[in-house]
């Protein structure tokens, strides 16, 4: 996978995680039009879509860091 692929893929993913259809079935769909799944095994695939998972999840806590902390705080305090 060269660096172009892997941003293509790091856009579609950003751009299907928060609609209600599988941003992972796009990421297949895309892996297979790019032909990564001939050059790449099974389980480069998994971990580079585990890891561009993740950089939705870090983006999203960074986002809402101050709401979850307030929710948190407010948690903590009413019990």
């Amino acid at each position: 996978m060269n660096l172009l692929q892997a941003i293509i893929l790091g856009i579609i993913q950003g751009l299907t995680e928060f609609i209600p259809i599988s941003s992972s079935g796009h990421l297949i769909i895309a892996e297979k039009m790019m032909g990564l799944d001939k050059i790449m095994t099974p389980q480069q695939i998994t971990a580079f879509v585990a890891v561009i998972q993740l950089g939705t999840l870090a983006a999203v806590i960074i986002y809402f860091l101050s709401d979850i902390l307030s929710i948190t705080l407010g948690w903590i305090q009413g019990n």
